[in-house]
């Protein structure tokens, strides 16, 4: 009996099929923005800068318009290559587009999920930041650390007269 014609063959050979099948298939059926088209399973890797370079997506501006998509290991990222397109998708429709990252472990395993860091956008998440926005943002909170603020400025601005060459040294953010 020879290789081909081995049971274990055909399993293993129909099981690839199978699978390159369902990417390549799953990829055409998302209603995704335009862009480069990618390769089963790693997608657009290849296409992805290597430092934080912006120039390659200012270049699917030019190819795909205001925004485009590309897909890398199954996680999809989509480019607003445009002020206004972000400002309308952002601001305006930000009730779509707020949703936040699951993270299994931390989240439900763990039980940090009910936290402000890992909690999905909901009416807990909005609860929490109201409560937390009534001690960091308001006016009177900021009130209490001006004092404070106004003596580390004088500190900063007493080691820039001391030594105007440190300017970059003393600036720590």
């Amino acid at each position: 009996m020879s290789t081909f014609q081995s049971p274990g063959t055909w399993v293993a050979g129909l099981a690839i099929t199978g699978l390159l099948i369902f990417f390549v298939r799953r990829d055409r059926l998302r209603r995704l923005p335009p862009g480069p088209r990618g390769w089963p399973i790693i997608g657009n890797m290849y296409d992805l800068p290597l430092q934080g370079e912006p120039v390659p997506w200012l270049k699917h501006k030019d190819v795909y318009g205001p925004i485009s998509s590309v897909t890398v290991l199954g996680k999809t990222i989509v480019i607003l290559n445009d002020l206004q397109t972000s400002i309308d998708l952002l601001e305006r429709r930000s009730s779509i587009y707020s949703g936040r990252p699951i993270f299994p472990f931390a989240g439900s395993l763990v039980g940090w999920d009910q936290q402000m860091l890992l909690a999905q956008y909901g009416e807990h998440f909005r609860t929490m930041r109201k409560m937390l926005k009534s001690y960091l943002g308001s006016p009177s909170a900021v009130s209490k650390f001006q004092p404070i603020q106004e003596l580390e400025t004088r500190y900063f601005l007493a080691r820039i007269l001391e030594n105007p060459a440190n300017l970059m040294t003393e600036i720590r953010l």
